[in-house]
């Protein structure tokens, strides 16, 4: 699915809360609205009149809903048509493989998270792209940790029950993931790691599945989305067990972090959201991108909309993202080995 953002042609509907956008195209002040429109001059930067930023899963998740939220604000800065093309399948990986490909139209951008970027390319050795190799970092722009959740009918309310049953039942306690080797996946496996406990784990082709099965009884806990999971938590269908972040979520203060309990510290799973350009975008134009999308991370509603679904706006420029990335491959490396998931 595709949807445009540029010079303004109706009054701004909300989707997904308040959060998304309607199906009509929204148009940045001044904005070159053809697509075969040249190349337009902005400041030292040419940037193209159409950019296509290419998310990997369906409308409605948090990869969709940070592109929606901050399309309008980079149309605007850069005066140009912001296309968010939905490209769903294999948790990122059929996107990341298009702008990897893609050697001429330097208008194209990823945004992506650590499934496609860091996970895929330690699991996978069949890829089509390297994230290395094929892409440029632009910029991290939001960080949101998962929530360990249960059914509200579980018995389970803390991790160090759920540690203490898988003890005394090795493999008898299932944990649902969005696929083998998503991220959902190796934070149970991580979970199960340092809590030295054997859980079944329970692939799925999608969140979705997986909590349906979860309000259903079929598996006992799963590694959510906050953004997913917030409204089901506050409707009382789920409990929240703990976040996998560093920091309690400000959408759910009394949630503790994982690495609290006392077998779990140093837990840690942060799903980052990042930025990325075609491997042949001038840095020039890299560094244009980066300033429009600092600009956004700032914008105070953006911000807050961002912050209401438990995500983090965050930004990390260029070089600093290309850090985040290279160490969280060592580390998911490492995790993968040790876990022997290859």
């Amino acid at each position: 699915m595709k949807e445009k953002f540029g010079r303004e042609s109706g009054t701004l509907a909300s989707r997904f809360g308040g959060v998304g956008f309607s199906r009509r195209a929204f148009l940045g002040a001044g904005a070159a609205c053809l697509a075969g429109a040249p190349l337009v001059g902005h400041g030292q930067a040419s940037v193209p009149s159409t950019v296509s930023m290419v998310v990997g899963f369906p409308p409605g998740g948090p990869n969709d809903l940070i592109a929606r939220l901050i399309a309008p604000s980079v149309a605007a800065q850069l005066s140009s048509t912001v296309v968010v093309d939905n490209r769903a399948g294999a948790d990122g990986e059929l996107a990341a493989g298009l702008v990897a490909r893609e050697h001429r139209n330097t208008g194209m951008l990823l945004l992506a998270s650590i499934g496609a970027l860091t996970i895929s390319p330690v699991i996978k050795k069949d890829l089509p792209y390297s994230t290395l190799r094929d892409l440029k970092p632009v910029a991290e722009i939001a960080s949101s940790p998962f929530v360990l959740v249960v059914a509200a009918s579980s018995p389970y309310r803390t991790a160090a029950e759920i540690i203490a049953a898988a003890k005394r039942q090795p493999g008898a306690i299932a944990y649902a993931s969005a696929g083998t080797g998503s991220p959902t996946h190796l934070a149970g496996a991580l979970f199960c790691q340092m809590g030295n406990v054997e859980m079944l784990h329970v692939p799925y082709k999608g969140g979705g599945p997986a909590l349906a099965d979860l309000l259903g009884g079929q598996v006992a806990l799963y590694f959510a989305g906050v953004s997913t999971a917030l409204p089901l938590i506050k409707s009382g269908k789920l409990r929240a067990i703990g976040n996998t972040g560093r920091v309690p979520l400000a959408v759910l203060p009394d949630v503790p972090m994982l690495s609290q309990t006392a077998e779990l510290k140093g837990y840690e799973v942060d799903n980052w959201y990042g930025v990325l350009a075609t491997a042949k975008t001038p840095d020039q134009l890299v560094a244009r991108f980066a300033d429009v999308l600092e600009s956004a991370t700032k914008d105070p509603d953006i911000r807050m909309k961002m912050e209401a679904l438990g995500i983090e706006p965050v930004f990390k420029r260029g070089s600093e993202f290309s850090t985040l990335i290279r160490s969280d491959l060592e580390k998911w490396q490492r995790v993968v080995r040790t876990l022997r998931l290859v």
